[in-house]
């Protein structure tokens, strides 16, 4: 029969991305059921051979009961804003025998993408049905396995990078002032939780924000 894959899929496209692929996705996701404010430029012969040939049908309307989520579902709009300029937001789910047509659909559509999630740009979640872990799609790391050594390896290097730099600036505002124990539970913080750091970043620059108040007299 064959093992299935979940697909979830969701970032905001470019104004630029390809008619035919953006025509093409209203088809598959809105259809005649659901509202689109997207005008189609191409005939629906069009669409559908553009369709076939990517493999795109079961991309956003493929269901298995392997997942507890079984049916497709998804959304797909314009986005007309004055402050950040217009684009296409998508999202959707859907479960199939993949074959290499999820793989083949992100190299296609990757170039197009205008943000993901988070700092890193997510944008799509692929989980084999015998599979731990999904493999996990950004703009910053490509494709990589949750549990990646390198991907670790490259996200701490990245934290460390950025600590250093405000530790710098820290150390030259105010290098005689320390973060203690005392400080992190007046704000209801465990000292020895991870998110910790967070709750002491608050606490320096609040500190260095009174620095600057008394010399500029408040002003």
């Amino acid at each position: 029969m064959g093992m299935y894959t979940e697909f979830i899929f969701g970032c905001s496209l470019k104004e630029s991305t390809p008619k035919i692929l953006i025509d093409s996705m209203d088809y598959l996701i809105n259809g005649e059921i659901q509202e689109s404010n997207i005008t189609k430029t191409f005939s629906e012969k069009e669409i559908v051979d553009f369709i076939e040939k990517h493999s795109m049908y079961s991309l956003f309307n493929g269901g298995s009961a392997y997942f507890p989520t079984n049916w497709a579902r998804g959304l797909f709009k314009f986005e007309e804003t004055d402050f950040c300029g217009n684009y296409y937001e998508v999202s959707t789910r859907a479960n199939l025998k993949n074959g290499g047509k999820i793989e083949d659909f992100l190299e296609y559509i990757e170039p197009y993408i205008l943000e993901g999630s988070g700092p890193s740009g997510v944008y799509a979640y692929v989980q084999y049905e015998e599979s731990d872990f999904p493999t996990i799609y950004s703009l910053e790391y490509g494709k990589t396995e949750v549990l990646d050594p390198e991907l670790i390896r490259k996200y701490d290097e990245r934290q460390d990078k950025a600590w250093g730099h405000f530790t710098k600036l820290y150390n030259l505002i105010s290098p005689d002032f320390k973060v203690t124990e005392e400080m992190l539970l007046a704000r209801n913080t465990n000292p020895k939780d991870p998110k910790s750091e967070l709750v002491a970043l608050d606490i320096v620059i609040d500190h260095i924000c009174e620095l600057y108040k008394k010399a500029t007299n408040g002003n």
